[in-house]
């Protein structure tokens, strides 16, 4: 018998092992993959706090660029937050101004997509990640927890109260 059991889970076990080594060719090792994000967040950190530095010889006209160039999201965000407030208490004029959207020309929204799509899309495809490969640890974990689930969809017949049981004794004849 246990011939046939090591048989079984030596399978088992190589499978899993060669599973995860066509993984790792693949994608990577999880430690190389950690370490190459931590360096990318540590440069982006480094650039972050580079910009926010003081300069020696900065002038009042680099402090208004700079002040102008920090403003497009922030302004564009507030500007959506306000249309909800206008259309609360002005609704009228929120109509007619939503109409008067509607007849811009598709050009116009394309130029509009752009620049949105300049200020707020550089940063979401910077924190888009791929979703990471499951390791066979999670594919079992998530495995055994759809089995207690079904369990405590199906509880055992001793596990019920008497009352139940004498109640589904009395409704087998019943059929609806």
């Amino acid at each position: 018998m246990s011939l046939i059991s090591r048989l079984f889970t030596g399978g088992v076990t190589g499978v899993l092992e060669a599973g995860d080594g066509i993984v790792k060719t693949i994608w990577g090792s999880k430690q190389e993959r950690d370490a190459g994000d931590q360096a990318e967040q540590m440069s982006v950190q480094a650039a972050f706090a580079a910009q926010m530095m003081p300069r020696d010889n900065r002038t009042w006209w680099d402090s208004l660029i700079d002040g102008i160039n920090r403003l497009p999201r922030p302004v564009m965000t507030f500007g959506i937050v306000g249309l909800f407030w206008y259309c609360l208490y002005a609704p009228a004029q929120f109509a007619a101004a939503m109409t008067g959207l509607a007849l811009m020309p598709s050009g116009g929204w394309a130029l509009m997509a752009t620049v949105v799509a300049f200020w707020f899309g550089g940063k979401y495809l910077r924190d888009f990640r791929a979703p990471k490969p499951m390791t066979p640890a999670e594919v079992k974990a998530i495995i055994e927890a759809i089995a207690k689930m079904k369990e405590l969809d199906n509880p055992v017949e001793e596990d019920k109260p008497e009352e139940e049981k004498e109640k589904k004794e009395t409704d087998v004849g019943y059929a609806g």
